[in-house]
């Protein structure tokens, strides 16, 4: 029993292995602060923001097997209150911190902070809500640090190449050879590393499941675009979509197909729901997705909403939904519409409203 389980998690961890062997850069996954202070829902929106930061500069969408993880913490520097008509009101000026390290061996590779202002009525948590809700996430400073840390990882595993092949042969000695193989995979390829591990991680891995000696030519790769619209591409919906949902529709990835199927306002709780169909034509991956923003025919914008993350197996049609919220009376036609999905961008225009 023990035996086929170890089996199943090699599989699993190959596939991950393939996955990983495909992209270009290096990519991260977030994890949970580790601020006892913080709670659990507080803590929930932190991590879903620095989601939202790694896939607006193209660095997220890792397993969490990936050994490169964000790690956040937010300090409150200073808050203020004053006294409003109704309730006291907290101006909070707080601290954001980001750290990249190796969650397999602690290696720490960057560290940024930048300072958020948010107002906010009630007590500390209602301030952290809004403080977190304030944090830009196309700050510069966050495609920089990306950036940086990126450089450094690779710089990293050029000077330390002996000592990552001494805790991948002590992870095998102690049964870990899942962890080894992700562990070896996090050598970026352009390091000097790479070749140097590479005989060690092939003999984990079954027959015909090895790595080439050479890194894969640019053919090969999986490239995550930059989220451009181009106007004078626009994909038509399928003919029998159509007759129920005129739209128009742009999709910055070839290998990702979207159907929007529906597009439901509701009054009573004062929001819009888009139901999508996706089918992934690349390989079974977990995707990041969320709601980037809309804006109606009146030229209303609406922000972001919180995203989340699904595996997404090849060729399966699967069914997401995306609320805009805040919709204060019943707009006829959402003009623009921007989804984030699997790193790649989804744009809809002049879609109807059909409220409830």
């Amino acid at each position: 029993m023990k035996n086929n389980m170890k089996k199943v998690l090699i599989l699993i961890c190959i596939a991950f292995v393939h996955q990983l062997a495909a992209q270009t850069p290096v990519h991260f996954h977030a994890v949970y602060s580790r601020q006892k202070e913080l709670s659990q829902d507080i803590n929930e929106a932190l991590k879903l923001k620095v989601e939202q930061i790694l896939g607006r500069t193209n660095a997220g969408g890792a397993s969490k097997e990936n050994a490169f993880v964000i790690e956040p913490s937010l300090t409150i520097l200073a808050e203020k209150s004053t006294q409003g008509l109704v309730r006291n009101v907290s101006a909070t000026e707080a601290e954001l911190t980001l750290t990249a390290k190796n969650q397999y061996d602690g290696s720490v590779y960057n560290t940024m902070t930048t300072k958020v202002k948010a107002a906010a009525t009630g007590n500390q948590t209602s301030s952290m809500r809004e403080v977190i809700k304030n944090i830009n996430v196309t700050n510069p400073a966050f495609t920089r640090f990306v950036r940086t840390t990126r450089e450094r990882i690779t710089e990293h595993y050029t000077a330390n190449c002996a000592d990552v092949l001494s805790r991948a042969h002590l992870m095998v000695a102690e049964g870990a050879e899942r962890q080894a193989i992700a562990y070896l995979m996090s050598v970026p390829k352009e390091s000097g590393c790479y070749a140097e591990i590479l005989p060690l991680l092939n003999s984990l891995l079954p027959p015909g499941q090895q790595l080439p000696d050479e890194p894969e030519n640019e053919e090969s790769e999986v490239v995550f675009p930059e989220p451009i619209i181009e106007e004078d591409s626009t994909i038509p919906v399928p003919p029998e979509k159509a007759e129920k949902l005129s739209y128009k529709l742009n999709v910055s990835c070839p290998d990702l197909e979207v159907v929007l199927l529906s597009c439901i306002g509701n009054e009573i709780t004062q929001t819009i729901t888009l139901q999508v169909q996706l089918i992934n034509k690349k390989e079974h991956t977990q995707a990041y997705m969320r709601l980037e923003g809309a804006i109606d025919n009146e030229g209303v914008s609406y922000g972001r909403a919180s995203g989340h993350t699904i595996n997404m197996p090849v060729d399966v049609k699967m069914t997401q939904t995306f609320t805009v919220a805040k919709i204060t009376k019943k707009i006829p036609v959402l003009s623009y519409v921007e989804l984030s999905i699997r790193n790649c961008q989804v744009a809809l225009r002049d879609i109807p409203v059909t409220w409830k």
